[in-house]
């Protein structure tokens, strides 16, 4: 696994009312590097959780930019979050950073974020690559919320087995009191441009246990997209923080996929 230096930096995002507030990211460097590879955070859950899968990201040839949507992380807490916020926020930062041709991809609400952003901004996305797409393939909002509130209060008292043996990063956990800001990116659909996704490749990975996020429904609200792919990782929840090191290898392979 690479030894790069997993780097924090903050770009600036600026709202309507020309508001500016710090975005928080994270890149992860190989100096052999052919491709980019954006990630966007889950809901409730910074990037910094998921180095491990990144780090395999970049063994297999990928430069590596994880972005905390607002309120997660060190990211400013925007006033206002939907999906069109946080779209723009992507937006920003690949136009800062000048990246080109990439991947895009995300976890649960970023996967969501990954597809909608790669709906409206096409032309230089290679491929999509997505682990539980929040927001495709909900069950029922009273499981996805029963599902999500479990998920949180887990990591937040860190009650589930724990193989990795990681601290939870409780410093950066995402306060609890900025939850209603995101009632809109939860209960509302994501709108696509399904014209636009049909002639990317799309990889969707789904954990056959994940509580929150329903495969066969992702699979019917993707499957009319001719170059989606779908996986399924046995045994993975939507909890991808206190997991074996196969089953982060295993994730970190589809993903390239």
């Amino acid at each position: 696994m690479t030894d790069s230096p997993f780097v924090e930096n903050f770009f600036e995002y600026s709202n309507d009312d020309s508001d500016v507030y710090p975005i928080q990211f994270f890149s992860l460097q190989n100096p052999n590097a052919v491709q980019d590879f954006i990630f966007v955070n889950g809901f409730s859950d910074p990037v910094q959780n998921h180095e491990d899968i990144f780090r395999e990201l970049a063994d297999r040839g990928y430069r590596v930019w994880a972005i905390n949507m607002p309120g997660h992380g060190k990211s400013g807490k925007v006033p206002q979050v939907n999906w069109e916020t946080l779209v723009e926020i992507v937006r920003t930062f690949v136009t800062n950073m000048g990246i080109e041709e990439h991947v895009m991809g995300g976890f649960s609400m970023g996967g969501g974020v990954a597809l909608m952003y790669s709906g409206m901004y096409p032309d230089n996305i290679k491929a999509i690559r997505v682990l539980s797409p929040f927001c495709y393939g909900l069950t029922s909002m009273g499981q996805t919320f029963i599902g999500a509130a479990k998920f949180t209060i887990d990591f937040l008292r860190n009650s589930r087995a724990n193989p990795s043996n990681k601290k939870p990063p409780s410093n950066e956990i995402y306060p609890m009191y900025y939850i209603p800001h995101y009632s809109s990116v939860i209960m509302r659909p994501i709108e696509v441009n399904s014209k636009a996704l049909k002639n990317i490749p799309i990889d969707v990975v789904v954990g056959d246990m994940d509580e929150v996020v329903n495969f066969e429904l992702v699979k019917q609200a993707l499957g009319e997209l001719h170059n989606a792919k779908f996986r399924t990782v046995k045994g993975l929840g939507h909890d991808i923080y206190f997991v074996e090191r196969e089953m982060i290898e295993e994730i970190a392979e589809y993903l390239v996929k």
